[in-house]
């Protein structure tokens, strides 16, 4: 399931609910955009491009004038530029918007709660200390506040992305926690409906002289018992089984867990990675610079945050019964 503000939405009870992609006219937000196209195509959702203005201050009643008449051009503008988008990349169905807001995260979390979206897909920009503060600006506050997950797309994944031909991966990182049923949840469904493996991952301290990665395939409940050796690995399969996904690989890796997940992320040919978040507000934000915000930096590949209180689909409620 993937769940927007007011309640989970699953594919088959709300069909109609985009994914939104938000828009500007650096080479970071063509990326996204045709990102959020082959997501949408491939759930068979509808799309939908919103372009954030912010407002000018206004002083007096001429220049109030004055800013009506400069908005009615910034509005065009703004227009004209999601119409050149959508039309440079075929998109002539999708849904466009132009919004007014002080921020473009808030003009992205307003417009995805009106549209009732499934996914938020934003452009991270880039790499290193620069792309920092610019995933800062706005790709991190939408993923700290949103109430539905959050796909940061690298600048450059490639034009084939989601190309099925090299048997692609979702990889979904896992803590080991209660938090880790929904974001199981998230991935176990895209990996359904993109029709790609589904790897989960989970990153400890390294061994002494132990293997860096323990393999298992196919979480399921039969596989409990030969698990049992490794608790970590047991703990995974059970959280596998109570989040509904029968059919995944399970990695334990060692190491440091950004780069851990990445190097999980190029072995197994993922093209999606999966993360939760744990929290909203300052301790959200502590905990996506620690491991989220990094991969939404680094990653070479999109990047899906999923937000937590999420609720539980009645399946896997009635497995933890």
């Amino acid at each position: 399931m993937l769940c927007g503000h007011d309640g989970c939405m699953t594919f088959d009870r709300q069909g109609r609910a985009p994914v939104l992609c938000g828009v500007d006219d650096s080479d970071s937000s063509r990326v996204a955009v045709r990102v959020a196209a082959a997501l949408a195509h491939r759930l068979a959702a509808p799309l939908a491009l919103v372009h954030v203005l912010r407002p000018g201050p206004v002083a007096s009643p001429v220049a109030a004038y004055h800013l009506g008449a400069a908005r009615s051009a910034m509005v065009a503008a703004g227009e004209d530029l999601l119409d050149r988008v959508a039309q440079r990349a075929d998109l002539a169905g999708a849904r466009r918007r132009v919004v007014e807001a002080l921020h473009p995260s808030r003009g992205l979390l307003a417009a995805a709660r009106q549209e009732r979206a499934r996914l938020l897909v934003v452009g991270s920009r880039g790499r290193g200390p620069l792309a920092s503060a610019l995933l800062g600006s706005v790709s991190e506050p939408v993923a700290r506040q949103s109430a539905c997950p959050v796909v940061t797309v690298p600048p450059d994944v490639g034009c084939d992305w989601g190309d099925d031909s090299a048997s692609p991966s979702v990889l979904c990182g896992a803590s080991c926690s209660a938090a880790d049923v929904p974001t199981l949840q998230v991935a176990g469904e895209l990996a359904r409906r993109l029709r790609w493996r589904l790897v989960i991952v989970h990153v400890a301290e390294p061994p002494p002289g132990g293997p860096r990665t323990l393999v298992a395939s196919d979480a399921d409940e039969s596989h409990l018992d030969g698990l049992g050796r490794h608790p970590t690995m047991r703990a995974l399969s059970e959280a596998a089984y109570e989040a509904g996904v029968g059919d995944a690989d399970i990695l334990l890796e060692h190491g440091e867990p950004v780069a851990a997940l990445r190097r999980a992320a190029d072995a197994q040919g993922a093209l999606l990675m999966v993360v939760g978040t744990h929290g909203r507000g300052p301790m959200r934000a502590a905990l996506l610079g620690s491991v989220s915000r990094r991969l939404g930096m680094s990653a070479r590949v999109p990047v899906l945050m999923v937000p937590v209180g999420v609720p539980r689909s009645p399946a896997s409620a009635a497995r933890a019964a």
